[in-house]
């Protein structure tokens, strides 16, 4: 995980004085998790696209999350297409007063 990150800095270290000076030390440390990605143009993301704007008359906004999830899982181990979709609000979620607006 990150090793692209992690040889970024490392580059970076070997050209910068200061940082000859004082090496990096990286570590990893809480949550990790692997990223999923679709692109914006995929059937699936229109399709759900469509079905809230034909359910709210809104065209839902599509955005990245900085959180885990098991989309990685259908994602990288099972080369499917996934995105996450659905109501509520994130800040809420898995809480004891979770809830989504009817």
């Amino acid at each position: 995980m990150g090793s692209q990150f992690e040889q970024t800095l490392k580059n970076l270290a070997v050209t910068d004085q200061w940082l000859c000076n004082h090496p990096l030390e990286i570590v990893w440390s809480g949550g990790q998790f692997d990223s999923g990605e679709i692109l914006t143009d995929h059937f699936l993301v229109k399709l759900c696209q469509q079905c809230m704007l034909d359910l709210t008359g809104a065209k839902p906004e599509i955005k990245g999350a900085p959180y885990g999830s098991d989309l990685r899982l259908f994602v990288n181990l099972g080369g499917f297409p996934a995105l996450l979709f659905g109501p509520g609000d994130v800040t809420v979620a898995h809480m004891p007063d979770e809830f989504v607006d009817v």
